[in-house]
């Protein structure tokens, strides 16, 4: 018995797995910037709100560098506080950081967790 396999042209299956992790790489960032724009909302949604100005000041953003897709959601900036004047940016983490009602990013973060990474290798899939 005889068994002949033939492999096609090489550089034909190179540019075709590279085409697949550029569409998985595509689908990756707009996953991750999904998931920052959700977790942002649903954070803004369970932050203590005085004014308003800290909440407003959150955004996200996406860093991509090769196969490394990072999203960063935050909150504090420039904008001011219409009642003490402060920079929302001076007092973000000491309001984040406090012992009551705190911890409102980093605890919708975990919450959502299962949710993303599901999310994610929804869109992985999609590329395949």
């Amino acid at each position: 018995m005889r068994i002949s396999v033939r492999v096609a042209n090489t550089e034909t299956v190179v540019r075709n797995l590279q085409k697949k992790e550029a569409e998985a790489i595509a689908q990756a960032q707009e996953a991750v910037a999904q998931a920052s724009q959700e977790v942002l909302t649903d954070t803004q949604t369970i932050m203590p709100v005085v004014t308003g100005a800290l909440r407003d000041s959150g955004k996200t953003s996406i860093e991509a560098e090769g196969q490394r897709i990072v999203g960063y959601i935050g909150f504090g900036d420039s904008s001011r506080n219409p009642n003490s004047g402060k920079t929302t940016a001076s007092y973000a983490v000491e309001k984040h950081e406090a012992p009551e009602r705190g911890k409102w990013l980093e605890n919708t973060v975990y919450d959502h967790a299962d949710i993303f990474m599901e999310d994610l290798a929804k869109a992985l899939q999609k590329a395949f």
